[in-house]
């Protein structure tokens, strides 16, 4: 859902992430450098080093200045342990 912000309003980013593997170690993207925004907090449930399937991080991020239009496409590593069809 877009909407437009203005400068100091706050703006609200769930990340959701789930799988198999490693997720109590899980480190979430850095957004504190994230271009055009002030970063103001970072939660994640359930807390790092609990064992889990999924976690969920919400972000609190506010427009730096009246140009920023979007939230920039955030870099993030992954592994799909799904084999592709035909594999054997």
């Amino acid at each position: 859902m877009a909407r437009r912000l203005a400068v100091g309003e706050v703006v609200t980013l769930r990340l959701h992430f789930e799988g198999r593997g490693a997720l109590p170690a899980f480190t979430p993207p850095d957004l504190e450098r994230l271009a055009g925004f002030h970063f103001l907090s970072r939660e994640m449930h359930p807390p790092a080093g609990v064992p889990a399937l999924s976690r969920e991080v919400v972000y609190e991020l506010s427009p730096a200045n009246a140009q920023v239009a979007e939230v920039p496409a955030l870099a993030f590593a992954w592994f799909d342990t799904t084999p592709p069809a035909g594999y054997r």
